[in-house]
């Protein structure tokens, strides 16, 4: 579980928390510096899912993503970690071939020679 302590210098608190990824020896030690005491109280409970997320392997794609995206867990981390979260961010990456519209378009105006009623026309 996370805890939370209040730093030496005194300069807000300190949140450690741990991440034991499953088939791994690796324990991740971490820590985030939050100013406030209520900031680190939510700060904590929020940890405290991530923990338990990556010990059971279960989460929300979104909720993945917004750790990763806080830094909270490594993506790579996340990959082992989370099994469905490899292909889902393969997917969604931002490294997928532009769309290019103008060829799309064309092709939605082609009009095939012949038809009929009951032919699904492509």
């Amino acid at each position: 579980m996370a805890s939370v302590k209040k730093r030496s210098d005194g300069k807000g608190y300190r949140v450690a928390y741990s991440l034991k990824i499953v088939g791994s020896d690796q324990l991740v030690r971490r820590s985030r510096y939050p100013k406030s005491f209520s900031e680190a109280q939510t700060m904590r409970t929020q940890l405290d899912a991530l923990e338990q997320a990556v010990r059971t392997g279960m989460v929300p794609l979104d909720q993945i993503e917004d750790w990763v995206h806080k830094g909270w867990i490594k993506q790579e981390e996340a990959f082992a970690a989370f099994r469905g979260y490899r292909t889902s961010a393969e997917v969604h990456s931002s490294d997928l071939a532009p769309i290019d519209w103008a060829i799309s378009a064309r092709k939605s105006l082609y009009k095939p020679k012949y038809s009929h009623p009951n032919w699904a026309n492509f």
